[in-house]
């Protein structure tokens, strides 16, 4: 029951945050839901909870090779998900979902003048690359 069931969380989640919708089994949906997975085991491993408290004692341990990985392969994936929106993104219309609506916010300040503060620090925080949300 847990992967039909978490499975179809996830699809919703991706739809509220990306406007896209998978199909159970989609092979590119579920190679993202693994990483998820992968990622939420990793961050709840005690051995990754000191390397965060300790970082200067990670590079090149393995725990620290892995979530490089998996956060690499997730920005990827996060990076091609804004380059689509911001191709078709339309400012004229309300969002469709939650990527849309902070690319629409960022543009909405940038063209205001109006400082972004901690509201860009927090994208890039999760999306990874700052040249990308500008």
């Amino acid at each position: 029951m847990e992967m039909p069931l978490s499975t179809c969380v996830a699809s919703v989640v991706a739809n509220i945050a990306l406007g896209r919708r998978y199909r159970y089994g989609d092979p590119k949906f579920q190679h993202y839901y693994d990483l998820n997975k992968q990622m939420f085991a990793l961050f709840g491993d005690p051995c990754f909870m000191i390397m965060t408290m300790y970082p200067w004692h990670i590079r090149g341990h393995m725990g620290y090779d892995a979530m490089a990985d998996l956060l690499a392969q997730f920005q990827e994936y996060f990076t091609e998900q804004i380059r689509e929106h911001k191709k078709t993104l339309d400012l004229t219309s309300e969002p469709e979902d939650v990527t849309a609506a902070y690319l629409a916010e960022m543009k909405r300040r940038a063209d205001s003048g109006e400082d972004s503060g901690s509201f860009r620090w927090t994208g890039i925080c999760i999306f990874g690359d700052k040249n990308l949300l500008q």
